[in-house]
């Protein structure tokens, strides 16, 4: 399956996913060494979750009070959280109720939001309000998480976030298990399902290789440790099949979708193995090609198309259409500037992202976000003004903060003139991925008119092809007598 040479290479789950989602984003994590790429705040709120579900098992003996900073066990009996039942858990865990929980992950979240940062990390945004948006999923989630904690019982005490090293057929693969109880592997995210480590990047639970890859780790983990065998309760026949064919049926993959409370469960046999195995085997064969195509399918969630410090993206092979990550002071409108120059027949609007000192007020950094470049020409026909947008921070506002700028030149250079300037907008050509339905619904608003008409309410489908264009007319200043 792989080079001789290579046999004692780990392989991570991460690595896996990232090549075969995209061969670029795996080719600058792994070979170019982006350590300090800022963290994308869905990853963020990923790792976060992740990490205050610990402390949800930080049990607390509310009679005695704490005896130690992690205090693992509680009431008379002295039990671990996976020993006690659902009303045991509601009186002793660090949080009382699924509410309490809730609440306490949305103002942690915010406070988080407000630093700007996580872990060490900077963080990178989609879209203005995803600090009050992420902190509603985290409530969710946590109180969701809660409810399936009373149900299904606390997860076995160490295998929180478990790292498994173990051999696959000469491969030496390292694994995530997100917790482990009795019988099965649980999988609390966020959000949906949604990760495979194959060519199908929406697979399904029910046939996902990452599950497969999961309950491989489980198998190799009861059976080279009998600790392990006890405190997951694995029956003897199960554990004889796992020693011998890997996987067992018996052994389930459960996966909680933290926003609806919805639990999804699916189980893996030996039939399963020739589709991982697939998944492998291409894993080793694009990596050897040494070419590292990007899939610009993935753009929407890679951590690599986000701009950095220098105000440029990191990945320079992302779809330019696609919106990037961008820091927080993007967002803050009252800190943009756009700067107008006239250069001849054009009109040049350049667009500005400021990062203010929020004690001096003063401006301590300047990004260039934004060029609108208008071709103010005399025709047949008039006066006639052409643009182009170009950015590489599409869809993040700077397209309205240009616009309304633009709207004041074009109205100045008629002025100026003395005669009517017609401008013209190619919408699809200037503004493809850049926020159209707000700017189509600006343009409406200004009174420019659409030339196309096409059938249906108001969509982005609704204004491909169309030109918008409006004339500005000459406004002669009133002259002031002057008496005396």
């Amino acid at each position: 399956m792989k080079p001789e040479q290579e046999k004692q290479e780990v392989v991570s789950e991460s690595q896996l996913r990232k090549l075969l989602e995209c061969p670029h984003a795996y080719y600058l994590s792994t070979h170019v060494g982006m350590t300090k790429v800022p963290r994308s705040t869905f990853a963020a709120q990923t790792l976060f979750f992740d990490i205050e579900r610990r402390k949800l098992f930080n049990v607390h003996d509310r009679d005695v009070g704490r005896i130690f900073p992690e205090q693992r066990r509680a009431g008379p009996e002295l039990k671990l959280a996976e020993e006690m039942s659902a009303q045991e858990l509601q009186r002793y865990l660090a949080f009382s109720s699924p509410e309490a929980f809730g609440g306490h992950l949305l103002m942690s979240w915010l406070r988080v939001c407000k630093k700007g940062s996580y872990a060490g990390s900077e963080l990178v945004w989609s879209y203005e309000g995803q600090a009050h948006k992420g902190a509603q999923e985290l409530r969710a989630a946590g109180e969701n998480y809660y409810k399936f904690i009373l149900e299904h019982g606390a997860p076995v005490e160490g295998t929180l976030e478990k790292q498994i090293l173990f051999d696959f057929e000469g491969v030496r693969l390292q694994v995530r298990l997100p917790e482990l109880r009795p019988g099965s592997i649980d999988d609390p995210t966020l959000w949906g399902f949604n990760a495979d480590v194959d060519e199908e990047r929406r697979s399904s639970i029910k046939t996902s290789s990452l599950v497969t890859l999961r309950l491989l780790a489980y198998s190799a983990l009861s059976t080279r440790s009998e600790l392990f065998r006890l405190k997951l309760r694995i029956p003897e026949e199960v554990a004889e099949s796992l020693a011998e064919h890997s996987l067992d049926s018996r052994v389930k993959y459960r996966h909680l979708n933290g926003q609806t409370g919805e639990v999804l469960e699916t189980a893996r046999s030996p039939g399963d193995l020739d589709r991982f195995r697939r998944g492998l085997e291409r894993f080793f064969v694009a990596r050897s090609k040494e070419e590292f195509p990007p899939e610009h399918e993935a753009c929407g969630s890679c951590p690599y198309n986000t701009i950095g410090m220098n105000g440029k993206a990191l990945c320079s092979e992302r779809d330019q259409t696609t919106k990037p990550l961008v820091p927080g002071y993007y967002f803050r409108k009252k800190d943009r500037a756009v700067i107008v120059q006239t250069k001849g027949d054009l009109l040049v609007l350049d667009a500005y992202a400021r990062r203010v000192n929020p004690l001096t007020k003063q401006a301590i950094a300047e990004k260039h976000v934004a060029t609108y470049t208008i071709n103010v020409t005399d025709t047949l026909e008039g006066v006639v003004a052409t643009g182009t947008y170009d950015s590489p921070v599409r869809g993040h506002g700077f397209e309205l903060s240009v616009l309304k700028d633009a709207f004041k030149a074009l109205q100045g250079r008629a002025n100026e003139l003395g005669e009517p300037v017609t401008h013209r907008i190619d919408f699809s050509a200037e503004f493809d991925a850049a926020g159209k339905m707000a700017v189509a619904a600006l343009l409406e608003k200004k009174g420019y008119e659409m030339s196309v008409e096409q059938q249906g309410l108001p969509s982005r489908r609704h204004y491909e092809g169309a030109m918008f264009t409006k004339q500005y007319m000459p406004v002669r200043k009133k002259r002031v007598k002057v008496t005396g």
